[in-house]
């Protein structure tokens, strides 16, 4: 069964003659319309963009101490959150909101080997070698 247009032939030339003869009424109405639901950077006016902490907050579970992200996780099961049009590691930006700035130079050590955990007690500061020697003695 072909579609059928309910507005008919007669109704679609009528259409198109009122835009051929008034391209400025078109026009107007055209940008009227896209300066009403025109979205700055997608959100809405006035809209402020939730803290990633309280948008992470919200997908954590607490499993024998240690606080499961279940978001977004990287190939290598750390978890990820958007904050500021960049993704970042769950467990840096949990530790710099309950803790701190992590120290030029260093990265966070999951003491209890479970990488999507974002307890700060279970992330600790330490240099990329002694991350590695931790790792492999494990």
């Amino acid at each position: 069964m072909a579609y059928k247009d309910p507005q008919g032939p007669a109704a679609r030339a009528s259409q198109r003659r009122y835009r051929q003869r008034h391209p400025e009424r078109v026009a107007a109405i055209q940008r009227a319309y896209h300066l009403k639901n025109y979205v700055p950077n997608g959100r809405p006016p006035g809209k402020v963009p939730r803290p990633a902490i309280d948008r992470l907050m919200e997908k954590v579970d607490v499993v024998d101490g240690c606080w499961l992200y279940r978001g977004g996780k990287s190939s290598g099961g750390y978890g990820k959150i958007s904050e500021a049009g960049e993704t970042r590691l769950t467990h840096r930006v949990a530790y710099e909101a309950n803790v701190g700035p992590i120290p030029e130079g260093l990265e966070l050590d999951h003491l209890c080997r479970v990488t999507n955990c974002v307890n700060p007690d279970h992330l600790e500061p330490v240099t990329h070698a002694e991350n590695m020697r931790r790792a492999r003695a494990s």
